[in-house]
């Protein structure tokens, strides 16, 4: 038996917190794991089986069912280029996600020079908020969209619509940086007992936002990433520093 005082053990305690675009990765990787390989290799099995059936046929010692194991291994091939085709769209587009929340966090880093701290990836219950702000400014929750775009494409925002190209988007935005904001409150007030201004921000990473005189004055703010930095560096002070590593403290707890 061994002496648990010999017993190696990591020297971690907890674990590290969550890195930007984190649930991405997770997503790409899962994707990868179930699609990705178990089609690849379907579609390799496929091919060399049909081969092999197409050999014994052309130098037969004998093959009678050769056209229904052909059929079998074509369906098989054209399934597996279908789903293969399917999976590259899914991570191609996941891949647009994390390398826009990674352009974020790099823009947040001048927030942390100033002493700002920062969270990406906050698990919530079937969701995540992908970057929140703490600061004497208030609490910041940053929900990033990140879009295919032409040169001359621009989003714009009234502090009610928001538009790409002079159209009213359909996703609902507005509505999930709201529900986001609104969670971390929640959790921000059972957890310290304290009601933090909260700040909900969507960002386009890459894109011109034009925003209306009032678009600011609005509860939820549209913008560009660089923009976001210098317009949170602008405000007013609003928490005492006390405040702001009391709700630091909570989120890291809630952020491993």
């Amino acid at each position: 038996m061994k002496n648990k005082n010999t017993e190696r053990r990591s020297p971690i305690k907890q674990a590290p917190l969550r890195r930007p675009g984190q649930s991405i990765r997770e997503a790409i990787h899962e994707i990868q794991f179930n699609d990705g390989v178990m089609y690849a290799m379907l579609l390799g099995m496929s091919v060399t089986f049909l081969i092999l059936v197409w050999i014994v046929y052309l130098f037969p010692s004998s093959s009678k069912s050769v056209w229904f194991t052909t059929t079998i291994s074509i369906f098989a091939i054209v399934i597996s280029l279908w789903r293969l085709r399917g999976y590259k769209r899914t991570v191609d587009n996941l891949q647009l996600g994390l390398d826009g929340e990674l352009e974020v966090a790099e823009n947040l880093e001048d927030l942390k020079k100033e002493g700002n701290i920062v969270f990406h990836d906050l698990l919530g219950n079937g969701f995540n908020v992908d970057h929140v702000i703490l600061s004497r400014k208030g609490v910041f929750v940053i929900e990033t969209k990140t879009r295919r775009k032409t040169s001359t494409s621009m989003i714009e925002y009234d502090g009610i619509n928001i538009k790409v190209d002079g159209h009213v988007i359909k996703e609902d935005f507005i509505q999930q940086a709201a529900a986001e904001a609104s969670w971390i409150s929640s959790e921000l007030e059972s957890g310290t007992g304290k009601k933090y201004p909260i700040r909900p921000i969507i960002v386009f990473p890459g894109w011109f936002v034009k925003g209306s005189g009032t678009a600011l004055q609005s509860e939820i703010w549209v913008l560009n990433p660089k923009a976001m930095v210098k317009i949170i560096q602008q405000q007013s002070d609003v928490l005492k520093g006390e405040d702001v590593r009391l709700a630091a403290y909570f989120l890291s707890r809630l952020n491993r």
